[in-house]
């Protein structure tokens, strides 16, 4: 879960999710199972579908690099996302 700036929140929950090869899933379908599970603020609000995480040399998620990579994604359209 990464937070995006927005103008009204501060930022909303976003979240970058590595589907399986063979996996159908929307980011309509994980939105509705968040909202089962999660408190309403804590939601995200999209999806971003990625290849791979980007990790440190430790084995870790860089999240600074992650959060980058969400934001260049968030500045196009949604009709050009992969």
């Amino acid at each position: 879960m990464i937070g995006l700036p927005d103008p009204k929140w501060g930022e909303t929950p976003v979240a970058a999710v590595i589907a399986k090869p063979q996996s159908h899933v929307t980011a309509a379908e994980i939105i509705d199972f968040c909202s089962g599970q999660l408190a309403r603020y804590k939601i995200p609000k999209r999806i971003f579908f990625v290849e791979e995480f980007p990790l440190l040399a430790s084995g870790k998620v860089f999240k600074r690099a992650l959060k980058e990579e969400i934001e260049r994604l968030a500045e196009r359209p949604p009709s050009e996302l992969p």
